[in-house]
């Protein structure tokens, strides 16, 4: 029998729970789940095979600081029994077919670089990676006693992911726009705040690591730049 892709269901919770403890031992809240899969900028999709959930991915919308919109390949993962048929392709090229349909200016997934599996996957699908390499910094936010100072180079994205809600920080990373960061998560009830850095860009990871961010890992950038009618 083949594999169906298809828009995922609260009725896939506990399948796409498994396969994340599986993939990346990490958890999920099967509330939240429920209520992201209503979500109009949330896009789920799981792999089916003998009616049985193998894989899924995730995307959601996110808007740049000029207000292009862009697709997020977020998370991907296979069940360990089912690997090597191919699932993953079919999970991207579905992705890809998404962006198409809705239109955004990209497609883009931040992917580790000792991540072969993936990197080969997304290259197979004509994604291509950035020339930098980039770290990732994350950090749960705490409560500063600041007030909120307009930061118009840096630009702040609210998101919510199978396995976290946080505040993405884009742009210019300063102290100012950090402590706004900070403050916005706890207001929004955030688990974390993140930034993707190029490696070179020491003075923001000189910032972001005096803060106690910590580094996850280093990553590319692959992106299929799509044209807008």
């Amino acid at each position: 029998m083949g594999i169906e892709i298809r828009r995922a269901t609260i009725h896939d919770i506990d399948a796409i729970g498994e396969i994340i403890k599986l993939a990346f031992n990490d958890s999920v809240d099967a509330e939240r789940v429920k209520q992201l899969l209503t979500l109009s900028h949330n896009y789920v999709y799981v792999a089916v095979k003998s009616d049985i959930v193998v894989g899924f991915v995730e995307n959601f919308l996110t808007v740049s600081h000029d207000y292009q919109i862009r697709l997020e390949l977020d998370l991907l993962a296979v069940h360990p029994d089912a690997r090597g048929q191919g699932i993953g392709k079919k999970l991207i090229e579905a992705s890809i077919d998404l962006a198409s349909q809705l239109n955004v200016v990209c497609i883009r997934a931040l992917i580790a670089t000792g991540n072969e599996v993936m990197q080969k996957a997304c290259k197979r699908m004509t994604l291509t990676p950035s020339h930098n390499e980039f770290g990732l910094f994350v950090k749960s936010p705490q409560q500063v006693l600041y007030p909120i100072i307009e930061t118009p180079n840096a630009h702040l994205i609210q998101v919510e992911t199978l396995t976290y809600k946080g505040i993405w920080l884009e742009g210019d990373i300063t102290a100012s726009s950090l402590n706004n960061a900070h403050l916005i998560a706890i207001k929004k009830q955030c688990d974390i705040l993140g930034a993707v850095v190029d490696k070179a860009n020491n003075q923001t990871i000189d910032l972001l690591t005096e803060r106690q961010f910590t580094h996850i890992n280093e990553y590319r950038r692959w992106t299929i730049n799509l044209k807008i009618d």
